[in-house]
């Protein structure tokens, strides 16, 4: 048990992975979020 429970972090809302091919971002069937590079138009 912590001493201070206000200093922990929430959990994440979501897991991206951001790939180098690829065009079209999607979630994969276990939650994580898939995204290009280019699909974020660097």
């Amino acid at each position: 048990m912590l001493s201070n429970p206000d200093a922990q972090n929430a959990a994440p809302a979501f897991l991206p992975v951001v790939v180098g091919k690829g065009s079209i971002a999607y979630t994969r069937d276990d939650g994580v979020a898939v995204i290009p590079v280019a699909a974020l138009g660097a």
